[in-house]
């Protein structure tokens, strides 16, 4: 619901809990002709840069100057467009024009002429890696200062030393009130994503192999060496397949072998021992990727690899049906992108020194 005030939230959990996941399904889910909705994401590679998640966040919500005046529906007045063109375009801008100070002034009232159109949902993944100017902005928008904008905020954060601050059975809390912890200075409701049950394992291998024969501890081998992890037990599945661990026999999926004893122990060492198994190109391109953050930029990557268009789509297409990339659609890449940040990690932690 939209209302007077920023509403900020947090999700929070361990790394391979899907709180990537969970963000893109809430942005799947609303309706884009009633929100704007805008994703965004830091990155060691953007933090440094003032404003540089929420200015990544625009162009690849808009694009360009003329797409974000469709969507007001109105012209933006000078200097906006220098500025536009400053900060997204690449166009030459003197030094002031580009300091963070005019960049913050500019974005907050481009945010603030989005909302006055509809309201305005940001959701942030990996927000320990914002740059300092965005956080800023956030406590901000948090603390309700001035005429600004006041979206509907959700970020997620792994890494970030997160201390909660209530328990379920805080005292002075009603009924349903979600527990707080404090983030980047801000003390904010969180919504934590939990580790798998039992049955929660289960559910998952039964709607991944409905025809799976196998016996009921294989459910709980599977918990004791994900420890409940969504991501870790997807990377297991996928190793057991690939290695012929379960097999596709008399239309049925059946388990060879006697445990899982020989796995590796965490989710970087399967990544990694997956990796390994991909084509030499494939690898040496998912290398670079991993050095420009967790996007893919098709354009970037042909000029390091100085090859050509079919080839490097062939690539991309193979490192997709591999799992390490993912995209919103089968027959889309304009979103491609690393299937969580481990596996960005697993792939940049390769590239030879």
């Amino acid at each position: 619901q939209a209302s007077a005030h920023s509403s900020l939230f947090l999700c929070t959990g361990d790394r391979g809990s899907g709180k990537t996941r969970f963000l893109q399904e809430i942005g799947k889910a609303i309706d884009d002709t009633d929100f704007c909705v805008m994703q965004l994401s830091g990155s060691e590679q953007l933090k440094d840069l003032p404003y540089g998640a929420l200015i990544k966040g625009f162009l690849e919500r808009f694009g360009t100057v003329e797409k974000l005046r469709e969507h007001l529906g109105t012209s933006l007045q000078a200097p906006d467009e220098s500025f536009w063109e400053a900060l997204f375009g690449g166009a030459q801008a003197s030094l002031e024009t580009l300091s963070a100070e005019a960049a913050g002034h500019f974005l907050v009232r481009t945010l603030a002429s989005i909302e006055k159109k509809t309201p305005l949902v940001l959701l942030m993944d990996d927000a320990d890696l914002l740059d300092p100017h965005t956080v800023a902005l956030l406590q901000a928008f948090h603390q309700a200062e001035g005429d600004g904008p006041s979206p509907f905020v959700l970020m997620a954060a792994s890494d970030y030393p997160i201390s909660v601050e209530t328990s379920g059975s805080a005292p002075g809390r009603t009924a349903g009130e979600l527990p707080t912890a404090v983030c980047h200075g801000m003390s904010l409701p969180i919504v934590e994503m939990k580790p798998f049950r039992g049955e929660d394992v289960e559910k998952m291998v039964r709607t991944v192999f409905p025809t799976l024969l196998v016996e009921p501890l294989f459910h709980t081998e599977l918990l004791l060496l994900t420890h409940g992890s969504p991501s870790h037990l997807e990377e297991v599945l996928k190793y057991l397949v690939q290695t012929g661990k379960l097999i596709y026999h008399r239309s049925a999926w059946r388990r060879e072998g006697d445990g899982l004893h020989d796995l590796p122990d965490t989710l970087e060492s399967l990544l990694e021992n997956r990796l390994s198994t991909l084509d030499p190109e494939v690898r040496s391109l998912l290398e670079k990727a991993s050095m420009m953050g967790p996007e893919i930029e098709p354009e970037l990557i042909q000029k390091l690899e100085q090859s050509n268009e079919g080839h490097l789509w062939d690539l991309l297409d193979k490192a997709r049906r591999f799992g390490v990339l993912q995209s919103s659609s089968r027959w889309e890449y304009n979103d491609l992108r690393f299937s969580s940040r481990t596996a960005q990690k697993v792939s940049y932690e390769q590239v030879p020194e």
